[in-house]
């Protein structure tokens, strides 16, 4: 009798563990997904909480996303990882039973020219084109459909690390193994080659004889590009416009005038000009067209006017 009592308690705690672990495995393994928890690593642009919705409920049953004990979360990061929008995705399971989904959508660096048209990112990989008003990106063109995406991929990279590539670049082209490129300001093509000493051919592209290249962008404003400087960018004044005719002369005349002003029209400084004084003499141009544009006929200003 009192070995009995002796580990009666025991066996009866035990036992009571035991029933309560499997109470509470069996209660954990039918407990549902209450609902899925979306984010993106960046603002998206090509998908949304709703179309992810669709995508991991579309291709399982809703028993099968539901059910804990049937969901494989490795399978749902497989089939989000197929989606070619997207660079990365990865699924966990929160502790209150929702699914908690962190998806990093491609960030497309060029188009490529084909029918329908694509999206290509850093990587190469290339994906479904859509009409992006704030993406103006360069033009892949290419006669060889084994082309390598990767190799223009990277390409292009190197171009962005140029301020003036990166926004000059209009158009890649890849004839063989020889590519070219056509940029925004200039109606011919220059033949880059092969991709071996990048960096010298980008040099070259500067020495064409052009140290300050000026781009006039209308109500954009204008962009200034120095050699081995940051691109200057200043915005246009805002004035009702009446007539456009005589704008970019006045703006040149303006420029001329203020270096002129300063000093500093002789080729030996024009070559030296700082940051400080392209910048005086933009905004000084820009001035000067602003007037001619809110009057009629090509009627540029008076000095005592600027």
């Amino acid at each position: 009798m009192r070995f009995i009592k002796v580990y009666a308690f025991p066996v009866f705690m035990l036992l009571l563990f035991v029933g309560l672990f499997w109470f509470s495995y069996q209660r954990n393994q039918l407990r549902e997904v209450d609902g899925f928890h979306i984010e993106f690593t960046h603002t998206p642009r090509f998908l949304d909480t709703i179309s992810v919705n669709k995508m991991l409920t579309q291709n399982w049953s809703v028993k099968s996303v539901q059910e804990k004990d049937s969901l494989d979360l490795s399978m749902l990061e497989n089939h989000l990882n197929g989606i070619s929008e997207i660079q990365n995705a990865e699924v966990f399971m929160l502790p209150q039973g929702d699914l908690s989904v962190l998806i990093t959508e491609r960030i497309p660096t060029f188009k490529v020219e084909a029918n329908p048209p694509l999206f290509g990112d850093a990587s190469g990989t290339v994906f479904p084109f859509l009409p992006i008003e704030d993406f103006q990106l360069p033009l892949f063109k290419s006669d060889v459909s084994s082309s390598s995406l990767i190799e223009t991929a990277s390409l292009i990279e190197e171009f962005n690390k140029d301020s003036f590539l990166k926004s000059e670049l209009k158009t890649l082209r890849l004839d063989g193994t020889s590519y070219s490129i056509q940029l925004k300001s200039y109606s011919f093509e220059v033949i880059l080659g092969n991709t071996t000493s990048l960096n010298e051919k980008i040099e070259k592209l500067h020495n064409l004889g052009a140290k300050l290249i000026i781009v006039t962008k209308g109500a954009e404003g204008v962009a200034a590009y120095v050699k081995n400087k940051k691109v200057i960018n200043l915005p246009a004044q805002k004035v009702n416009v009446i007539d456009t005719v005589g704008a970019g002369d006045t703006f040149n005349a303006g420029f001329l005038a203020k270096l002129s002003k300063l000093k500093l029209l002789s080729k030996s400084n024009v070559k030296n000009l700082s940051s400080k004084h392209i910048s005086m003499a933009l905004e000084y141009g820009i001035k000067a067209a602003s007037i001619t544009v809110s009057r009629k006929g090509a009627n540029p200003p008076l000095l005592s006017e600027i």
